[in-house]
């Protein structure tokens, strides 16, 4: 089932035949597979394609419901507001109903009911790129080719050209190179080195890129008494930069982070989080009856 549930996130995060990815989501729930597991793969296909179309978001739905049990009904009510979880189209009376919970909640920021093209974003930040396992070039072998969506943007800011090309081997060749090429052997014998850190600059280069993201942006840069931009000195080279993650984060976004100190020189990443998350405690956290229906974290996380 791990391995079925990892295709499915694959194809997913691909936009490989999501029509199908959908089906073999329903065959889980006929298989009765662990409620977390059916309900990450459902807002991972809602949240890549824009929305499940309604007919059959409804059907999978009622199927929830008629094998897991309706005390779930508030678990998909609430991943419904919190727009993880949405028919495409969307409904007139969704829209509003979204957009007045989004109002209570702030007067300032209104992020869209509907989640961004995940499309434009995987192709603008480079998502999905494929890195050898024994060398591996680029954070995205922490999930396999996948690169964390909230890495790529720490990397925006913090070390530009890696969110464009992977970091160069010992002997120049290119991630497409021909040593990566050349099969098991030349992979292991392949080194990675580290690249010269650059000052943070803000979102410069990327101004286009965040506007496909929700939320807002801050750029700010720091000055000291003298009104000269705070950098490295050479009694302290080496800058830390900070990052800080509002609602918790991953254990594997803090090994990308720890894996881009590495290969930084200059700049080393001080991580910071409200709490340590995973896809199954994402979805119990969600459950307003959680500490009543007992939800059992799944392994498969």
């Amino acid at each position: 089932m791990f391995n079925k549930s990892l295709e499915i996130q694959q194809n997913l995060l691909a936009s490989y035949e999501p029509t199908v990815q959908v089906s073999a989501i329903e065959d889980l729930i006929a298989q009765e597979a662990p409620l977390q597991l059916v309900l990450r793969l459902l807002c991972l296909a809602s949240l890549t394609n824009g929305g499940i179309k309604a007919k059959t978001l409804e059907n999978i739905k009622r199927e929830i419901l008629q094998t897991y049990g309706y005390s779930y009904l508030p678990l998909l009510l609430a991943l419904t507001t919190l727009s993880l979880l949405l028919p495409n189209p969307l409904p007139k009376s969704l829209t509003n109903q979204l957009s007045a919970s989004e109002a209570r909640r702030s007067s300032s920021l209104k992020p869209p009911a509907v989640p961004p093209a995940f499309g434009p974003i995987r192709k603008a930040f480079r998502i999905l790129s494929d890195t050898p396992e024994a060398t591996p070039t680029d954070v995205s072998y922490v999930y396999s080719g996948y690169a964390p969506l909230s890495i790529r943007i720490v990397q925006a800011v913090a070390m530009k050209g890696l969110v464009l090309a992977n970091l160069p081997l010992s002997d120049g060749s290119s991630r497409s190179g021909p040593l990566l090429e050349a099969g098991a052997g030349a992979k292991k014998e392949a080194k990675v080195e580290s690249v010269a850190c650059h000052p943070i600059n803000g979102w410069k280069g990327f101004e286009e890129v965040v506007k496909l993201l929700p939320g807002g942006v801050v750029d700010q840069v720091q000055v000291n008494g003298e009104g000269h931009q705070r950098g490295t000195t050479q009694a302290n080279p080496t800058t830390t930069t900070v990052v800080f993650f509002l609602g918790g984060c991953t254990y594997t976004e803090v090994s990308a982070l720890r894996w881009m100190t590495q290969h930084c020189k200059g700049r080393r990443f001080l991580i910071g989080s409200t709490s340590m998350i995973s896809g199954g405690l994402l979805i119990e956290t969600l459950n307003p009856l959680a500490p009543t229906l007992n939800l059992t974290v799944s392994n498969l996380v």
